[in-house]
């Protein structure tokens, strides 16, 4: 067809034009022939001429491909969805069951409860902050026991200064009434 859409021929005979205006190459174009039949039409123009190529299909016809093809894409789409939800649960299961494990513990810890441990056997970061934190454990409970040990063994040795003291005191207090009698 001519660029003004003024002749249009099937190569054997002419035919109506279509049915639009404005620039017409290059462009997908959705029409309604004269039978009421929904068309698309993409349209080219051919090199150094005033020509135009349109190849036009019934939309109909189009689409039948489309919609044999769009069901087993949703249901695939819809199957894959599923197993990427699951996958992603599972992953994030993966890490917060450990992570909520060594919460408790820590929780624990920070009660006073020293005996508590995380028995995290794994080879990832995780596994290596729940060995970490083991080993921190066992520490912190020995300087615990160390600190409670001295406290210990400094009150016994409060205790006996005082007795010291006291006997002092006593020796002081007595020899000075002793000395205050004989005045």
């Amino acid at each position: 067809g001519n660029v003004d859409n003024s002749f249009w021929t099937d190569v054997i005979k002419p035919v109506p034009g279509l049915p639009f205006k404005g620039k017409l190459s290059g462009q997908l174009v959705q029409y309604t022939d004269a039978g009421t039949n929904k068309m698309v039409a993409k349209l080219k123009m051919v090199p150094y001429t005033n020509w135009l190529v349109a190849v036009q299909f019934p939309e109909k016809t189009l689409l039948e491909g489309m919609n044999s093809y769009i069901n087993p894409v949703l249901i695939g789409g819809g199957v894959l969805s599923i197993i990427g939800i699951i996958a992603a649960w599972v992953m994030s299961r993966n890490i917060t069951k450990p992570l909520n494990k060594l919460t408790r513990a820590a929780t624990s810890i920070a009660q006073g409860d020293y005996s508590s441990s995380v028995d995290i056997y794994r080879k990832d970061e995780l596994g290596e902050l729940a060995n970490a934190f083991n080993v921190m454990t066992t520490k912190v409970y020995k300087m615990h026991q160390d600190l409670e040990n001295k406290v210990t063994e400094r009150t016994v040795q409060l205790q006996n200064v005082n007795k010291d003291l006291e006997a002092f005191s006593y020796a002081v207090s007595h020899h000075l009434r002793t000395l205050l009698r004989a005045v």
